[in-house]
């Protein structure tokens, strides 16, 4: 605000023929000037005299090159200038940074927990009897399972107790479920001593090395813990480090508890933070990454936050890089806490509250793989594999995540049984005291997500944490009461704020998504701690690579001489002193993240939390340097589309250029240029990625009603067969939404008509029901015999819903495709029909999905210059009949030139639930499937019927539509999913 003061607008113009002024002018526009000048600049203008003191002069004139400083002018007064000096946070300056605003939700928290809703408390229920479980006396239909072996018959083999029959219950396994007939389920869990385990532990005359409890409540900032965890933060703030009258510091308890008020995040999600806290790993944003890198992939880019680190992986759009003696699958050199615990003896448990895997929003699976001795997420997969059966849905194992198993239930068995948060306590609790007798060190992590509520009702948004408070409270208690409590080091952290739902628009919530709570629970008597710097550095810029540093240190004997080494630009908080001049830059801390405003990139208030990885809310982000905000504009994420004009992407000017003649060819461009220059303030365009994700793109909301409509029609002809459809093939569905709404868009701006797209191969309406949903600006033409009798009602249905805007050419698509179709540009809009003396249509978007082994040929080569090509996905690239195989056709239309830009993709996985035309396989069998995107090069285009070669192909009447496709940039598009285009026979 001081330096916004100081620095009042000036806008200065001279007459167009004082030429030497005006240069005068441009020079003197980089200099340091004050309204003392301005008042020599009238004076000059009207006596003709320049200068009147030391400290003014003339504008017109040019200024001294003294003035290239604020001190430069006498009549500038010290106090403005020091607002200017390029360090603003030395050595006796504090962090400078910004007041929380008061949030929404604190209006809540001030609510007496008498007078608002409470969360739900789970019920005891009916659960077996103790006969039943203790006897192996159980009913008919019980089922039991635990954390090695899924659901099974109960009586089949006891999950506890063996006897000649029975298999005993294996050292291995730490929890059991029993899920009886009108009993609630019961879980007890059983954390024994492993063999194996006990196998590891290092025989040294020295002191075992501290335990480690690392307990991180996703999604709260330090302003939501004083909010919504008060009795957790008021009993560590009886454990806080004090300093007696000698200016010695202590702990009253002999506990000590430092509470980090400018502990930062090194990154927008989960996993970037967890990266560098639990390996010493910067993440960036695969479009940013360094690519001047040596043959062992280290950055060599000094202006990168990833110099001098080795890339590990490339997950979805993050890049990680890692310490350069770092390598995850050599024993010693792992980063990965879980692998050094490991390796220094340590028994490890790993808990999250779900079933994580297959998910792709965390990091052990993905980045690292987990190898802990106990994983408690299993007791959730259990959970979730309970509930498919009992919904009799099929039990996928890398899909649990998805949320379709009862995941928001807090108990067990819906609102009876034990409560789930408890769950990992209970692991928790047993592991310390089983292998305490072991006297083996042990390392703990749990993920909780009590506050992780993104919910769009803000009374209830915060009960999961408020309810957690007790629970963690006692936890802590306990844990603090055990004789091992000595020879434990606790960390409560979170890995950001909220950063999602409703609550991103407020103020509070964007800053204090940057503002993790963190907090660190040591025993006074911790060999090498430094209380004084301890106390110092909660007052002092920290992250997640310091914590990193921390807990290597504590886990080796020796952490400076042990491989991978350390991040070198990290400190131990609890020995050295954190620099009161540290700036984000020193930290590795992406600026846009950074708590010190005097080097944060921007401040003022949006409507949403930045995070790069993440395509919705990555528009909220600005750009890096400091040329001002540069907003990204998201591909897609629109889940309805309405009317025309009412919907605008943020950045893009209302209304539309309809200019006749030139004006109206406006390639896409130029447009994206124009339309991101007003987003800019100037900046270039830049072309949007495509992505392959649907939970990314968001179909339309109106399509998956439609399409179950589709399936009702088909379901009154029971023996009629069914080719198949886009609806198994989700990442070729994400990307053509994807390209259909960018081209139609811009089809519209620039040349005031709907994109046309023509398929062969209607089936039963769901690719041609996609297409015309993923924007009011589209038009299909399909080509099919129409010869399945659910064929034109489905039409009729399409008709209705889409008036207009589907056209059907009916027969042999052989025979009507080059009948129909034509390669020369046409921009008009075309009548709501299809003529036989036509002939002139020309189709944009090209789909071939028929039994026509020529429609890939004719599609390609009765289009225009530019059309992106696309064909339905087959269990091969090198199948015979339309991709690579040695007499496919796109091998003809590579041979040919006739197609050019070749991208190639692969399926998600997906099981089938009956038989298809083109897949014959039993139902249950799984099918992976890939596809390819083209784009027609217009070398081997047709004109018309006769068949004449198309020779003004590259004249400007074929050139508009390759200008709206050529910003589509296949060869960036889904990045995670694309596979190699098969070589050209020639070169095999």
């Amino acid at each position: 605000g001081k330096k916004d003061r100081a620095q009042p607008v000036l806008f200065l113009k001279v007459p167009d023929h004082a030429d030497a002024a005006s240069r005068a002018l441009q020079a003197n526009k980089h200099m340091w000037t004050t309204p003392f000048d301005v008042h020599a600049t009238f004076r000059h203008f009207l006596f003709g005299s320049a200068n009147y003191s030391a400290a003014t002069s003339s504008l017109l004139t040019q200024l001294s090159q003294d003035r290239r400083g604020c001190n430069g002018s006498e009549a500038i007064p010290k106090r403005f200038c020091d607002l200017f000096l390029p360090n603003q946070h030395g050595q006796d300056d504090e962090l400078a940074e910004m007041v929380s605003p008061a949030a929404m939700l604190s209006y809540y928290a001030d609510i007496p927990a008498d007078a608002k809703q409470q969360k739900e408390a789970c019920s005891a229920g009916n659960p077996p009897s103790a006969h039943a479980l203790y006897k192996g006396s159980f009913d008919m239909g019980c089922r039991c399972s635990t954390s090695h072996r899924s659901w099974y018959d109960c009586n089949q083999q006891h999950p506890w107790h063996g006897s000649s029959q029975i298999k005993a219950f294996q050292p291995h396994e730490y929890f059991a479920f029993v899920d009886c007939p009108n009993r609630t389920l019961y879980m007890e869990t059983r954390v024994e001593k492993d063999p194996a385990i006990i196998k590891r532990k290092k025989k040294s005359k020295n002191k075992p090395p501290p335990n480690i409890v690392f307990i991180e409540v996703d999604s709260v900032s330090v302003a939501y813990a004083d909010r919504h965890l008060p009795k957790t933060r008021e009993f560590l703030n009886k454990h806080r480090i004090q300093k007696n009258d000698n200016d010695e510091y202590f702990c009253e308890s002999g506990i000590c508890a430092a509470d980090f008020r400018f502990f930062s995040v090194t990154g927008p999600n989960s996993i970037t933070n967890q990266l560098s806290t639990l390996a010493g790993c910067v993440t960036t944003h695969r479009n940013e990454q360094c690519t001047a890198v040596n043959r062992n992939r280290v950055c060599t880019d000094a202006t990168k936050i990833e110099h001098g680190l080795k890339q590990h992986a490339l997950f979805r759009d993050a890049s990680v890089w890692c310490t350069a003696d770092s390598n995850a699958k050599q024993t010693g050199s792992s980063p990965w806490l879980f692998d050094v615990a490991r390796q220094c003896g340590y028994v490890t448990s790993f808990a999250e509250e779900f079933c994580f895997e297959g998910s792709p929003f965390v990091t052990q699976g993905n980045v690292f793989q987990l190898n802990a001795d106990i994983e408690v997420h299993k007791a959730h997969c259990r959970l979730a594999e309970r509930y498919s059966k009992n919904q009799n849905m099929e039990i996928q194992s890398k899909k649990l995540w998805k949320g379709k198993s009862d995941f928001h239930s807090p108990c067990i068995d819906g609102t009876a049984g034990a409560s789930k948060v408890e769950i990992p306590f209970e692991h928790i609790t047993q592991m310390m005291d089983t292998y305490a007798n072991a006297t083996m060190p042990r390392f703990v992590f749990l993920n909780a997500m009590a506050a992780h509520d993104y919910s769009p009702r803000w009374e209830a948004m915060a009960l999961g944490a408020e309810a957690y408070d007790g629970i963690l409270l006692r936890f802590l208690k306990e844990m603090l009461s055990k004789p091992d409590a000595p020879e434990t080091v606790f960390v409560l952290r979170s890995d950001h704020g909220l950063q999602d739902g409703p609550s991103i628009v407020d103020f509070s919530t964007q800053l204090e998504h940057s503002r993790p709570w963190t907090q660190i629970i040591v025993p006074q008597s911790l060999e090498g701690i430094s209380l004084e710097a301890l106390s110092t550095n909660q007052n002092r810029l920290a992250s997640g690579f310091d914590l990193y540093r921390m807990l290597r240190s504590l886990i080796e004997s020796n952490p400076e001489s042990f491989t991978p080494s350390l991040p070198a630009w990290s400190i131990n908080v609890l020995a050295t002193e954190i620099p009161k001049a540290r700036t984000c830059l020193d930290g590795r801390i992406p600026l846009e993240l950074c708590r010190n405003e005097l080097e944060k990139t921007f401040i003022a208030p949006s409507y949403g939390t930045c995070n790069k990885f993440d395509p919705t809310l990555r528009f909220f982000c600005p750009k890096s340097s400091g040329e001002g905000i540069k907003l990204k504009l998201p591909v897609a994420g629109e889940t309805d589309i309405g009317p025309k004009d009412e919907k605008m992407k943020p950045g893009r000017r209302k209304g539309r250029e309809r200019n006749k003649g030139k004006n109206r060819r406006k390639s896409l461009l130029s447009a994206k240029s124009e339309s991101k220059q007003a987003a800019d303030g100037g900046a270039g365009s830049s072309s949007a990625t495509l992505s392959c994700d649907l939970s990314s793109v968001g179909l339309p909301a109106t399509l998956k009603s439609v399409w179950s409509e589709l399936d009702n029609v088909v379901s009154t002809f029971p023996k009629a067969e069914v080719s198949g459809g886009i609806f198994l093939y989700p990442r070729q569905q994400a990307l053509l939404t994807n390209i259909v709404r960018e081209l139609a868009s811009a089809m519209m701006r620039s040349h005031g008509r709907k994109l046309r797209i023509c398929e062969t191969g209607f089936g039963a309406g769901h690719s041609a029901a996609m297409f015309l949903a993923a924007s009011n600006d589209t038009m299909v033409l399909s080509f099919d015999k129409f010869d399945r009798p659910y064929q034109r009602p489905i039409c009729k249905l399409l008709n209705q819903t889409y008036p207009h805007r589907l056209l059907v050419v009916e027969g042999n698509s052989c025979k009507t495709v080059p009948n129909t179709l034509s390669a020369r540009w046409n921009p008009e809009e075309v009548p709501a029909g299809i003529r036989d003396s036509d002939a002139m249509y020309q189709c944009d978007l090209l789909h071939g999905s028929s039994l026509c082994n020529k429609d890939n040929l004719h599609l390609a080569k009765f289009s225009p210059r530019g059309a992106v090509l696309t064909s339905t996905s087959m269990n091969s690239l090198l199948d015979n009949e339309v991709y690579f195989g040695p007499k496919a056709q796109w091998t003809k239309l590579r041979e040919d030139d006739c197609i050019h830009n070749i991208t190639c993709f692969e399926e998600e996985e997906i099981s089938l639930d009956r038989e298809f035309v083109f897949s014959r396989r039993a139902r249950g069998s799984t099918i992976q499937h890939k596809f390819c995107v083209g784009v027609v090069s217009g070398a081997c285009s047709m004109k018309d019927t006769e068949g004449t070669l198309d020779r003004r192909r590259h004249s400007s009447d074929a050139q508009p539509l390759n200008d709206l496709t050529e910003t589509i940039q296949l060869s960036h598009a889904c990045s995670d999913y694309q596979v190699d285009v098969p070589r050209p026979l020639s070169v095999l």
